[in-house]
């Protein structure tokens, strides 16, 4: 029975969250104060962490911030009335799996939970498998066409075992590790699998949702929101290396492309 440390200060919100995660077999143990929070994080195990951003004594993201430094931080699913961009993209470059804003349906947020779990799950399983065997491979979702109507079955895996250098990227998939410019981007696993695509069919332009299909185990987890906060992320940590340059574009009314020119 997964475990879900509930911080959250409106009881009425809380009564919703915890009923719903329970009824689909979640144990919930819910904190009112953001101190309460880490004090339960220092003493006990849990799988998920909902976090209300507007806290009366701690904000969410400083919760967030020593939840990490303690290396207590289990997957992190935000849960605010704040909707604003800054707020979505803050907390996803401070290391959160997904955003809800209030109001939200119950039924969804349990969604969004169970997905990045089995997501998280899958993650830590290939990178043991990757620790243990030296002839790990990289599955790529893309396809060298450009432009055409998305269809799941142009989206086949695609080995890769050596290093893929294009342009002032290098890939190394056995490290699960994206350089550019020669210097190590810190990315999530979302990040990696989103920028790896690109790398590999620089130019090619792709839509919001087949980003989704990229970079989530569940599609149905994310947004069209959710894929420009996550692009905005990854322009930002590239910006931190070359301030000059911008290789991840918007191409108007269809998505994104890599533009190795730029």
């Amino acid at each position: 029975m997964p475990h879900v440390l509930l911080a959250e200060d409106e009881s009425s919100i809380a009564d919703n969250v915890t009923y719903a995660l329970t009824t689909e077999g979640f144990q919930v143990t819910w904190a009112k104060m953001g101190n309460e929070a880490l004090d339960l994080l220092k003493t006990q195990n849990f799988d998920f962490l909902i976090l209300d951003i507007g806290l009366p004594d701690l904000s969410g993201f400083d919760v967030l911030r020593q939840a990490q430094k303690m290396n207590r931080c289990p997957p992190v699913l935000i849960l605010t009335a704040r909707s604003e961009e800054i707020d979505r993209v803050l907390g996803l470059e401070l290391g959160a799996d997904d955003y809800v804003v209030k109001p939200f349906s119950p039924r969804e947020l349990s969604a969004r939970v169970r997905a990045i779990l089995r997501r998280t799950k899958s993650s830590s399983t290939n990178s043991e498998s990757v620790g243990n065997n030296d002839n790990s491979t990289l599955e790529v979702s893309v396809h060298p066409s450009l432009m055409r109507p998305y269809n799941s079955s142009l989206f086949k895996p695609e080995t890769k075992s050596a290093p893929l250098e294009i342009g002032p990227f290098r890939v190394n998939p056995e490290k699960r590790e994206i350089c550019y410019m020669s210097k190590v981007l810190a990315l999530t696993a979302q990040e990696y699998h989103l920028l790896n695509a690109f790398i590999s069919n620089p130019g090619r332009v792709y839509s919001r949702e087949q980003i989704m299909n990229i970079a989530w185990e569940e599609p149905l987890s994310a947004t069209p929101r959710t894929v420009d906060a996550h692009i905005k992320t990854i322009r930002a940590k590239l910006r931190d290396i070359n301030s000059q340059a911008e290789p991840l574009k918007t191409s108007r009314g269809h998505g994104y492309v890599l533009d190795l020119e730029s």
